[in-house]
């Protein structure tokens, strides 16, 4: 299981404040921007019965100067208090 945490910031500064805060430098994160584009497909069966069972599949597209191409499973799992968990 794995346990993501989502930020919310009010503008790019704010952002950016964090992303070049120690936390994130030790990290090996760069807090240097780039742009990506990302090209997202979720896929279910014709019935629907991935999300009937609280699952979704996902295939990521990422294109910019490190391209690649990845596929995610997640279901089950919920949330308490902004923390989401789920089996991914």
């Amino acid at each position: 299981m794995e346990t993501e945490v989502k930020l919310s910031f009010k503008n790019t500064d704010s952002l950016m404040k964090v992303a070049s805060s120690d936390l994130f430098s030790e990290c090996g994160i760069s807090s240097e921007p780039k742009t990506v584009t990302l090209e997202n497909y979720y896929l279910d069966t014709p019935d629907m019965k991935i999300l009937q069972r609280n699952g979704s599949v996902r295939k990521r597209i990422v294109k910019g100067d490190d391209s690649y191409i990845e596929g995610t499973v997640k279901y089950g799992g919920g949330s308490s208090s902004g923390i989401h968990k789920r089996y991914e």
